[in-house]
């Protein structure tokens, strides 16, 4: 359903059910993540959280599934507004089996830093509140409806691996490897409640944050395809997954 979408998701056999929240997906991998689990059983519920509710493609999935989606407005930088949705969620379902945390911005301008001379405080804390404080104040008050067996993947990417870094990018880099490393520290604590916690880096993929650099990039996918290969890859994510940092195939990543 999002801007680039070659792939059509097809309505899977599968029955068992889940219900399943998606922060962020107004458009991107977060709407296709929201479809690709709408279309894999006919029994899921999926939760979404979003800046713009009546964003358009998102619009025609909820006209869609009108009673098995269900969208929130949502806040990521205030705890307040993670507490209200939360609220809202636990009044519906006893358990809550996934949570992807989606949203993330490359830094408030758009462009990356290319120098430490172009470094802020204020560009910094803004993107690190979006893409490392928020999701993890998210998993903080979602632990409590989650149960045993529960996954919360969280979208991280190539660009949270030290061995692997190029330079530049400062705010995104630092803010990614903040979420790997606060994934690590759950999938530690919640071990012995078997909840499954995991980095996942979705691959090259066309969107509005990567808009003024993927046409210079090789191997660049949509979103449906990046999710595609995810989903794949999450159906047979067990225990032996937990706190690992992979890639949409299942191979993992160097920190």
């Amino acid at each position: 359903m999002s801007t680039y979408h070659p792939i059509r998701f097809m309505q899977s056999s599968l029955t068992e059910k889940k219900n399943i929240l998606v922060q962020g997906c107004s458009s991107g991998i977060g709407l296709s993540f929201c479809e690709y689990y709408l279309k894999q059983s006919p029994d899921n519920k999926i939760f979404g959280t979003t800046r713009s509710p009546n964003a358009e493609w998102l619009s025609k999935l909820k006209n869609e599934y009108p009673d098995r989606l269900n969208l929130y407005q949502l806040d990521i930088k205030s705890e307040e507004s993670i507490i209200e949705l939360k609220k809202s969620v636990e009044g519906d379902i006893k358990k809550l089996d996934m949570l992807i945390n989606v949203s993330g911005i490359l830094h408030p301008s758009g462009r990356g830093e290319t120098s430490i001379k172009e470094v802020t405080s204020e560009n910094v804390l803004e993107t690190f509140q979006i893409n490392c404080l928020g999701p993890l104040l998210m998993v903080k008050n979602f632990v409590p409806i989650m149960g045993e067996g529960s996954i919360v993947v969280n979208i991280s990417g190539g660009t949270a691996s030290i061995k692997n870094c190029i330079g530049g990018w400062y705010s995104q880099r630092l803010a990614k490897v903040g979420m790997n490393m606060w994934t690590k520290c759950c999938s530690m604590e919640f071990k012995r409640k078997n909840f499954i916690f995991l980095s996942m880096h979705p691959g090259l993929v066309k969107s509005k944050i990567s808009e003024p650099y993927y046409r210079s990039w090789k191997g660049v996918i949509t979103p449906d395809e990046a999710v595609c290969n995810m989903g794949e890859t999450l159906k047979k994510v067990d225990r032996s997954y937990n706190g690992t940092f992979i890639n949409s195939f299942g191979e993992t990543i160097a920190w």
